[in-house]
């Protein structure tokens, strides 16, 4: 399929890639998603919140232990940020 594609064909993917990741660690992490979410629900009070890295037994090899933060993710945060800026807490 590669020796197929063009440049600009996998300039296009990779590109897309980095907007929306696939692959065995996206579905990993979403599944460590609902298992802390699940965890949490049911945790008592008195007990830390657990987080989803705590159910992922291979971390990503870039060290992240969370996904990049798709680009409405990253503008949400951002205004988020500056908002919060703006009320001076």
């Amino acid at each position: 399929m590669l020796a197929q594609m063009s440049s600009r064909q996998l300039s296009e993917w990779q590109a897309f890639w980095e907007v929306e990741p696939w692959g065995a660690y996206r579905e990993d992490w979403r599944i460590a998603c609902l298992l802390a979410y699940l965890a949490n629900m049911f945790r008592s009070s008195d007990h830390a919140a657990v987080l989803p890295s705590e159910f992922l037994t291979i971390l990503d090899p870039t060290g992240e232990t969370e996904p990049p933060l798709s680009p409405a993710e990253q503008a949400t945060t951002a205004f988020e940020e500056n908002w919060q800026a703006m009320l001076g807490e």
